[in-house]
């Protein structure tokens, strides 16, 4: 982290880096890769273009339908991001993923958070059978799915 008190980027990438490394994400640029025979997730750090603001934007790629290597968020047939993932902590979430408002301890606070409740839940929806419980059940039942991956998975592409 910085020497002095000012949260930099920098600080923000190293408290994301340090947990998805060790849970055996692969880096490209700015984008986390997690991939089992059937799912890839790609966890991608975006900057805001009107404030400071930083998202974790999450995408889940099938790797049934097309094998493709380090496929890009936005193409991604499932999309969300981890303030959606975790309503319940959207505030302390927030303020970590934003530059002027993150101190050492919300850094820190996300570092654990990726740890303790993020790499764990990517490892639940490593296959198909996890995805489609989140999907229908859990996390992610609120999130759209491209048409075309829904049928493969056979979940509406809308779900309430």
């Amino acid at each position: 982290m910085s020497e002095d008190n000012a949260i930099t980027k920098d600080d923000l990438v190293v408290a994301i880096a340090k947990p998805l490394k060790q849970a055996h994400f692969v880096r490209r640029a700015a984008t986390w890769y997690r991939e089992t025979e059937e799912i890839t997730v790609a966890t991608q750090l975006r900057r805001s273009r009107f404030s400071g603001k930083h998202f974790l934007d999450i995408g889940i790629w099938l790797n049934k339908l097309q094998r493709t290597t380090y496929p890009r968020v936005q193409d991604c047939p499932i999309i969300t991001d981890l303030v959606k993932l975790y309503p319940e902590e959207y505030e302390r979430l927030a303020s970590a993923l934003t530059i002027e408002t993150a101190s050492h301890d919300s850094l820190a606070f996300l570092s654990e958070f990726l740890t303790s409740h993020y790499v764990p839940y990517v490892t639940t929806i490593g296959t198909e059978k996890g995805l489609i419980r989140e999907l229908t059940q859990g996390r992610l039942r609120r999130t759209a799915i491209v048409v075309g991956a829904d049928t493969h998975l056979g979940v509406p592409s809308i779900r309430k």
